[in-house]
């Protein structure tokens, strides 16, 4: 009988620990998001209520596992097919006129997401005919978009992206020439479908 009873509740042990792993896997994707999800599921995950922009279009949240890096989080979701998109939107980060201190966020960043999803494409460069071209002029271009800061990891440039995640971009933005601050998007597998949808929706009205 006492064997009996070791039997069960090492029956139940076992089931408490895998129900537990399998909850705690569960939201393992970008900032402990996951495809698909709805603003039910990520206001449980959270404990904050998402908060909708005046356009209706995106949400703001408070992910499960925030970076320190980035302070604003954004979302879309689909009524039907849930979570389809996020941008993290970095803190603002001083800088001097040639982009040192941005430049070496940005590097952190992408070296961070680097080891998780391997390879990745860069860009760091000044358009055509910019005027901007001198060293001093560095951020000046970037707040003019005449030079490029960017890293996208994607499964054509041999990025290790799990199913549900098709396309990533970090990019570095600038908002004067001495402050400059982060994007980070990420493009879930039902991105385009869902994107469709709620186009459709919103044609409906005319």
């Amino acid at each position: 009988m006492s064997n009996l009873k070791i039997s069960r509740k090492t029956f139940y042990l076992l089931l408490f620990v895998l129900s537990f792993s399998s909850s705690s896997l569960v939201y393992a994707g970008p900032f402990g998001l996951e495809m698909g999800m709805t603003l039910d599921q990520i206001e449980i995950q959270t404990g904050i209520k998402p908060i909708i922009s005046s356009s209706g279009k995106v949400y703001t949240i408070t992910p499960p596992k925030p970076h320190s890096t980035f302070n604003t989080y954004v979302i879309r979701v689909s009524p039907t097919l849930g979570l389809h998109f996020i941008k993290a939107i970095s803190t603002n980060i001083s800088t001097s006129v040639y982009g040192t201190e941005l430049l070496h966020s940005f590097n952190s960043i992408k070296e961070s997401i680097g080891k998780t999803y391997g390879k990745y494409y860069q860009k760091n460069a000044l358009k055509t005919g910019s005027i901007w071209n001198e060293e001093k002029d560095w951020m000046m271009g970037l707040k003019l978009k005449e030079r490029d800061l960017y890293a996208y990891w994607s499964p054509d440039d041999g990025s290790s992206l799990p199913k549900d995640i098709t396309y990533i971009q970090l990019e570095a933005k600038a908002n004067s020439t001495n402050i400059g601050y982060l994007v980070l998007d990420y493009y879930f597998a039902n991105d385009d479908e869902a994107t469709k949808e709620i186009e459709a929706v919103t044609d409906s009205v005319f």
